[in-house]
């Protein structure tokens, strides 16, 4: 359809304007068209046919078996197009009518499909044979796109049917169309033959996305029937779909229904059900009693959705929900539950805030503090002691400054660090380590032979080299972290190597250990940054890494700067890991995004 329609835009054809005459003798455009085939201009082929008699059609004919490219196929066909109107319409349009079916190559059958689309309104049978018989789908949408009106003036099923089936679906504007003139047909059978359709398993993804939006908002008993057996179909983007539409019954069959979905998928998948029944459910009386059943069950995505459902929901209890959440025992989920209770910004939660720091460490614990300085615009560390004598003492007349003031106050607290300000902790290259679960991923390529233009807060030497320079800063960073703090570090060349099997508890003997085999590192290879980090990301209890690279991908799996952020994007968001990016010499694009889609921090040391 948007192949005639571009081509008739293009030329005029909807018009009753013909073009100028042909420049050149007949014989002399075949033979231009015989010696460059495929790389023949399209405009040729209108040259031959524009003088619209029997000769004209017997050289277009010939000139289009020089052509097996599809693109110039469906555009030197539509010179055919010039005979409507004309006296050889009916024998043109019978032509092309049978080249649908019997062209040897299928570029012609594209082509004949495309220009018997202009000859509707004598060939509408042709047309509808077309639609009912081709084998190829993208002949078929051809043909209907100049059906249509009269498909919907009909009204009845069959009609209906051979729109659904037939009509193209490459984009939304597609999909629009198509919802568009579904929702012309108003009978009882066509709705029957419809929900029949959805229950078909063989039916194609993109169909079955267009008849779940058809149905959104139907309460037919026999619809939702046929929308919950997709809960179980094949394809991922359906069962999110089925499960949005069914959130909006209120039955308590939502954990049943999402058990049912999520059978096999991902944790991503659990996430976006839960947070698509949340969208649909915000004013339910009883969702807020089906996401106390999902902050309680046993998957870990599951309470992580439900997590990110109740930020959804404006009431009191789903605040307590979400307190309840920050005792969970994943940090995933707690760290979900944080940031829904920090946008709701409620006094009741200080005191819960206040409680979770003495009850974790770590990352958990540092975002917790954050969490308590924004809310507050007060900064008392991570000493949950001084903030419950803080809040005991100044409750009763405590305003909650706005999020900019706070926001503010948390910039300027920030800055006084990054000039050596109060707080002494272990960095790296000046980030602070909040983690109790990190992996340092260091470059060891060629290019970090070169001498640092840059220096690391711990740098000694002008001449060092960059590879020097980070042993240093990564010696600095593995004698502050305290003992206990679980560990890896992971180089990577042309391939990644990790220092140990897995995160390490820290102690005497594995930083001893970590500190001499940084010794034996030198510079060498290619920047395989994707294969580096997929390593760190291997291990499961990992929620920080430190990247650091001078340079951009050239060898791995993945070398394409794009591709790794969607990628390694994805798997973060999966499991709430965060990304500090350390750029050595030059800016890094690819670790700046990194480590924004993260929620992490980038710097450059230039």
């Amino acid at each position: 359809m948007l192949l005639v329609l571009s081509i008739s835009l293009a030329l005029g054809l909807g018009s009753a304007q013909t073009p100028e005459p042909a420049r050149q003798t007949a014989e002399q455009t075949l033979a231009r068209i015989r010696e460059r085939g495929d790389r023949a201009a399209s405009q040729l082929f209108f040259e031959l046919a524009a003088k619209r008699d029997a000769e004209a059609f017997a050289n277009l004919r010939e000139a289009l078996e020089f052509v097996a490219d599809e693109s110039l196929a469906v555009a030197a066909f539509g010179a055919a197009a010039l005979f409507k109107g004309s006296s050889l319409e009916q024998g043109v349009g019978d032509w092309l009518a049978k080249r649908t079916f019997k062209a040897r190559l299928p570029a012609h059958q594209l082509g004949a499909s495309s220009a018997l689309a202009y000859f509707w309104s004598s060939h509408s049978a042709a047309l509808e044979r077309v639609l009912k018989n081709h084998p190829r789908a993208d002949c078929r949408a051809l043909a209907l796109a100049p059906l249509v009106p009269g498909l919907v003036a009909r009204g009845n099923r069959h009609a209906c049917l051979l729109i659904f089936e037939n009509a193209a679906l490459e984009n939304d504007s597609d999909r629009r169309v198509l919802l568009t003139a579904l929702g012309t047909f108003k009978t009882s059978t066509v709705r029957e033959a419809l929900v029949r359709k959805l229950r078909s398993d063989s039916l194609s993804e993109v169909r079955k996305l267009v008849l779940l939006e058809y149905f959104r908002e139907s309460d037919d008993a026999g619809v939702l029937k046929a929308i919950e057996r997709r809960l179980g179909d094949p394809a991922e983007e359906v069962r999110l779909v089925a499960m949005e539409v069914l959130g909006r019954q209120q039955d308590g069959q939502a954990l049943r229904r999402l058990n049912r979905a999520a059978a096999g998928a991902n944790e991503e998948f659990i996430v976006r059900a839960i947070s698509a029944l949340a969208s649909r459910r915000e004013g339910a009386s009883d969702w807020i009693g089906e996401l106390y059943g999902f902050c309680h069950a046993q998957s870990t995505a599951v309470r992580l959705g439900a997590a990110r459902a109740l930020g959804h929901l404006p009431t009191q209890d789903a605040l307590t929900l979400l307190h309840r959440l920050l005792r969970d025992r994943e940090s995933s989920v707690q760290l979900a539950a944080l940031e829904e209770i920090g946008a709701k910004r409620q006094l009741s939660s200080i005191p819960k805030l206040i409680g979770a720091l003495a009850d974790n460490g770590g990352l958990v614990q540092a975002e917790v503090a954050l969490w308590l300085r924004l809310m507050t615009g007060q900064d008392h560390g991570t000493s949950s002691t001084r903030w419950r004598a803080w809040f005991e003492a100044e409750a009763s007349n405590f305003q909650m400054p706005s999020l900019t003031v706070a926001e503010a106050s948390e910039n300027q607290r920030r800055q006084r660090q990054n000039a050596g300000g109060e707080m002494r902790t272990a960095s790296f290259y000046g980030l602070r380590i909040q983690s109790n679960r990190v992996t340092f991923v260091l470059d060891v390529s060629g290019s970090m032979d070169d001498p640092a233009g840059g220096r690391g807060t711990s740098s000694r030497k002008r001449r060092s080299t960059r590879l020097d320079v980070a042993k240093t800063e990564l010696r600095g960073a593995l004698r502050q972290l305290l003992d206990g703090v679980q560990f890896n570090v992971i180089t990577f060349a042309s391939e990644a190597q990790a220092s140990l099997p897995r995160l390490t508890k820290l102690n005497r003997k594995t930083r001893l250990k970590a500190l001499a085999e940084i010794d034996t590192w030198r510079a060498g290879g290619g920047t395989a940054i994707y294969d580096a980090l997929l390593r760190a990301l291997e291990d499961s209890r990992t929620d920080t890494i430190y990247l650091l690279t001078d340079g951009e991908p050239t060898v791995g799996r993945v070398i394409d700067p794009a591709e790794i952020r969607l990628i390694i994007g994805k798997l973060c968001r999966k499991r709430d890991v965060r990304i500090h990016g350390v750029a050595i010499g030059r800016e890094s694009q690819l670790l700046k995004n990194l480590a924004r889609d993260s929620g992490g921090q980038y710097v450059e040391i230039l």
